[in-house]
Formats: structure tokens, sequence, C-alpha cells
């Protein structure tokens, strides 16, 4: 038995009961998404790349190599084994403790999240 692929239509999302467009859908989506925002960095900022959904993993340390990160996000997803469901919170205190322990203390730093989600993947809004 086959499931037939789902769409963002598929789905409704909605933040304290209010409807939110889905935006992204897919993994070649949100790559494409976070490599814009590297776009955006100033010299010797650094950007961590950190996959999550059930759980997290950092996928690349704090760089301030653009390009190398920039290569590094098509892969981050596909690397690590993080579940099929999303527990955004926790993710996001995870990334704020490796920005603590590992970042620069620089005055501007970016992490550049992804969601892993093994066979599927959730729509991000």
């Amino acid at each position: 038995m086959s499931i037939a692929p789902v769409t963002k239509d598929d789905f409704a999302v909605t933040d304290e009961g209010q409807p939110q467009t889905i935006v992204s859908f897919s993994h070649e989506e949100i790559s494409k998404t976070a490599r814009a925002a590297l776009g955006h960095l100033r010299p010797g900022d650094s950007v961590s790349i950190m996959v999550f959904a059930k759980t997290t993993a950092v996928h690349q340390d704090f760089s301030d190599n653009p390009a190398e990160t920039a290569r590094q996000i098509g892969s981050a997803v596909h690397d690590h084994d993080v579940g099929v469901t999303t527990q955004i919170n926790s993710a996001v205190m995870d990334a704020a403790h490796h920005m603590e322990a590992h970042g620069d203390p620089g005055p501007v730093q970016a992490g550049v999240s992804r969601a892993g989600c093994g066979e599927g993947c959730f729509p991000a809004y």
C-alpha cells in the first residue's frame, strides 16, 4: 500500500486560533530560503546549522564562511535522524543554549534552523 503525496494544501496551520499561510513545505524550498537568508549577513557574522524535529542536532557549528554554510544547508536534513514530530519550543531552547555555549560574543549572530522531517516533511510558516 502506498500513501499519496501530500501538499501544503492538505494542511491547516493556526497560531492561537488564527489561520497562518504556509509559505514553505518542501526541503528544497526551505533550503532555498535558508540560503537566501545568508545574503543578509555582514562580513564576520557567524552562522550555525541545527536540524530539529523530535530532537535537535547541530549539523554545522558556528562559522563565518557563508559559502560553506550554503553548501551544508542542503545536506543538513538528510544527515541526521531527529525523528518526525516537531518539538519547536525545545528546538528553540536548544538553539539558544548552543548559541550561548559556542557562539561568538560579537555584535551579530545568526542561527539557521532547519526542520528535520525524516521520510515526510511538515509545513513551515
